[in-house]
């Protein structure tokens, strides 16, 4: 709507940030920079909900964060402790209203579905490297290494995956199971 909410990684106390649309005056901040149990010690990626609301992950803390009120004054709603088989939870998106799709950071699988209560409840698809040998030795790094931002069309149903330096991008179709590997 009339609100742009800015993610800040070298913030000195909040990590997210309102301004009015499209003239980007300034409103207020929120997500703070800390230990407590309000508080986000390292803010990844944020996503908006279907209710407004924003909900952001702390990999340190391997919670996801909820936000409400963004457009007025933002309130902090709760956290929750995400499944510990998780690891370094980056980036999500929501599958439905019940569930997250989470890159795997374990390289054992490559895509985790997450329940909004924070336990894992299945993986899916691998890293698509053509030295599986390798991905076997050294599957945390190899996952590290294809770090994903992942997209959830619902409309589509298709789940899009690119590497953090865009070098990759992959297309899962979830209804058809077509998988589309874009290299370069």
């Amino acid at each position: 709507g009339d609100r742009a909410v800015v993610h800040d990684l070298h913030n000195k106390d909040y990590w997210y940030h309102v301004f009015t649309y499209p003239d980007f005056h300034y409103l207020s901040s929120f997500g703070k920079l800390g230990q407590g149990p309000q508080e986000i010690t390292v803010g990844e990626n944020m996503r908006f909900d279907s209710k407004g609301r924003i909900f952001a992950i702390d990999s340190n803390k391997n919670r996801l964060f909820c936000f409400s009120h963004i457009s007025d004054s933002p309130r902090f709603e709760g956290s929750t402790p995400l499944d510990k088989g998780l690891m370094w939870a980056l980036d999500f998106d929501f599958y439905g209203d019940n569930q997250l799709l989470i890159p795997d950071y374990t390289g054992k699988k490559r895509f985790c579905w997450v329940s909004r209560d924070g336990h894992i409840l299945r993986k899916m698809e691998t890293i698509p490297m053509k030295d599986r040998k390798k991905l076997q030795e050294s599957t945390t790094a190899a996952a590290q290494g294809w770090r994903s931002f992942v997209m959830f069309s619902p409309s589509r149903k298709e789940l899009v995956a690119v590497t953090q330096l865009g070098e990759v991008l992959d297309i899962y179709n979830l209804t058809t199971g077509k998988h589309y590997h874009i290299v370069g």
